[in-house]
């Protein structure tokens, strides 16, 4: 776009434009709210600002619960003129009388005013439905819209995060699997899968998961930084902090690494018979560690340090492998088969259910549906701090393993 101030004439090219139709019926798109940004940059720059405005814009405005489409107007006789060829430009995204400063060309220029044209970024929004879908094998490159849609996924996190930030969009779900590494900035996001069996996640050291959830995969990697699992299946992680909750895990190793924040399986299960097959929890450090209200057989090695333990078995088995030397280990129900070393103090009680209620820990006791997680979780989408889940996702702190579980 060039601008002749003297004689008040301004300049439309067609690389100002999006094309939307190709040859013989070649047609352009001029984004008129961005159309007006570039015009408010160039008014302030050294040669335009000693010259009479171009624009005055008039933003959206609510009537009725309607939010009505914002308005740019052309001022102080300046013309509009768009690079010469047979092609027709459709004028979009803003009420604007362009059409009313054309100088005529071979140019067809069409207009989409209406009186009680709506907002265009709400509309969008909503064909979003507050997510972006993410398909690495059949989507798109991109992010104009409807990229980023169930109707048109994108096909890379790159995009699907600045669509997400264009839109204020705080969820992706992801069709098929997906691998998070430095450029994946999830923080406070929701990640959906398809299914468990069918959309599998591997979250890499450098992805940025500060209070991210992740719903309905197969995770593998690495979860931290006070991050939750839900509804999936774990063969082989390394947790660092957070919760992992109604997730089953499937035989493979899971490899605690954590801190003075509480790592919690809660309402996890497991479905292995044979020994071979059994989930493996390697606790290589952390304070508080919890696994309530567990189904299944599940296996505790490398327990070397002071920390502690509390393990609530609704049915099945708990192995302590001779790998455990420090420590103390608390099984509430279930069959206890304790390998563990001398130094590692194992008790074993009656079965006693760790009744915790969701609404002790979360913000609502719907936190952990689907809807709930957005609106429960992060206190309508309020960000979720790193300095402790216990004080901005649950309720109560945990300092020493889940309180109200006797």
């Amino acid at each position: 776009m060039t601008i002749d101030w003297l004689n008040r004439i301004v300049y439309i090219y067609k690389t100002d434009m999006v094309q939307i139709e190709p040859p013989p019926n070649e047609g352009w798109k001029l984004d008129v709210p961005e159309f007006k940004k570039a015009i408010t940059d160039r008014q302030d720059d050294y040669d335009g600002i000693a010259y009479p405005d171009i624009i005055n814009h008039y933003p959206t405005v609510q009537l009725g619960g309607t939010v009505l489409a914002s308005v740019v107007e052309i001022i102080n006789d300046y013309k509009i003129v768009f690079e010469d060829g047979q092609y027709y430009v459709l004028l979009n995204g803003a009420n604007t009388n362009i059409m009313e400063h054309l100088i005529l060309n071979q140019v067809s220029v069409r207009s989409n005013n209406a009186a009680g044209m709506q907002d265009l970024s709400l509309l969008r929004s909503s064909v979003y439905g507050a997510e972006v879908v993410i398909d690495e094998t059949n989507g798109r490159p991109g992010t104009l819209f409807p990229i980023g849609t169930l109707y048109i996924p994108v096909n890379n996190i790159d995009d699907a995060l600045t669509i997400s930030r264009d839109y204020n969009l705080r969820a992706l779900r992801v069709i098929g699997d997906i691998v998070f590494e430095s450029n994946a900035i999830l923080d406070n996001m929701i990640v959906y899968g398809t299914q468990p069996i069918s959309s599998r996640f591997t979250v890499g050291e450098e992805a940025s998961t500060i209070a991210s959830t992740f719903v309905r995969c197969n995770f593998d990697g690495i979860l931290k930084e006070n991050s939750l699992i839900q509804d999936s299946m774990i063969i082989s992680a390394t947790i660092r902090s957070g919760l992992v909750y109604n997730t089953a895990l499937l035989g493979g190793l899971i490899t605690i690494e954590g801190n003075v924040d509480p790592i919690v399986f809660f309402q996890c299960f497991s479905v292995a018979n044979h020994l071979s097959s059994i989930p493996t929890i390697s606790i290589k450090s952390g304070e508080s560690i919890t696994i309530a209200n567990f189904a299944g057989a599940i296996k505790i090695t490398d327990l070397t340090t002071d920390s502690v333990v509390e393990i609530y078995i609704n049915e099945g088995r708990v192995i302590i492998d001779d790998s455990c030397v420090d420590g103390i280990i608390r099984v509430y129900g279930g069959v206890l088969e304790d390998s563990s070393g001398i130094n590692c103090t194992v008790e074993h009680y009656a079965a006693a259910e760790c009744d915790i209620d969701p609404s002790e820990f979360w913000n609502s006791p719907d936190a952990l549906t689907e809807q709930g997680i957005s609106n429960a979780v992060w206190n309508h989408n309020d960000a979720v701090s790193n300095d402790g889940i216990s004080d901005a996702v649950w309720n109560k702190e945990l300092p020493s393993g889940v309180t109200g579980c006797d």
